[in-house]
């Protein structure tokens, strides 16, 4: 495995919790999208597990969806910016040791660091909640979806691509 392994703790979840299998892991608990999407799949009754990468936190602020109830567990994660291979291995390591039918990110970065990880996933009975490769590879590229929005007539904002610093005075204009 590389880098450094996943801390798992049990959250305050719901009654009843299990210890074993989960039905989804939702990455990103740091975001506003993952908290609600916990509350709502956990409404709908399934088992919720929570993940995050603590490097990319606010050390002084507690992970937003790590706090709700319908987390029955946990997970803090190595960095995907430093460490993408570390990432994906403590995903697969708690996926091998908790079963999770489904894992979603909910982040562009943790979406990209995943992508290549797709079928490893699969090959230990996880979905990888993403769209295809070849749209999400439009998806993630501002240009390829501002040209995809042209052709199909949707209005844009202004944009002006910056490369350089040189680039800057022509965009005051």
């Amino acid at each position: 495995m590389v880098g450094e392994p996943a801390v798992v703790k049990p959250a305050t979840g719901r009654p009843g919790s299990r210890s074993d299998g989960y039905d989804i892991l939702i990455l990103d608990a740091g975001y506003k999208q993952s908290l609600a999407s916990a509350r709502s799949l956990g409404r709908a009754g399934l088992r919720v597990a929570m993940g995050e990468c603590f490097v990319e936190c606010d050390p002084s602020r507690p992970v937003l969806a790590f706090q709700s109830h319908y987390s029955s567990c946990n997970v803090q994660l190595p960095s995907y910016a430093t460490d993408p291979d570390g990432f994906a291995s403590a995903i697969a390591e708690f996926v091998r040791a908790h079963p999770t039918r489904v894992i979603l990110p909910t982040g562009d970065a943790v979406i990209s660091t995943l992508l290549p990880h797709r079928q490893r996933f699969a090959e230990l009975g996880s979905v990888l909640a993403m769209a295809p490769e070849a749209a999400l590879e439009i998806a993630l590229d501002k240009d390829r979806t501002l040209e995809v929005a042209r052709k199909l007539g949707i209005e844009q904002p202004r944009t002006m691509r910056i490369d350089t610093l040189g680039d800057l005075p022509g965009v005051l204009d």
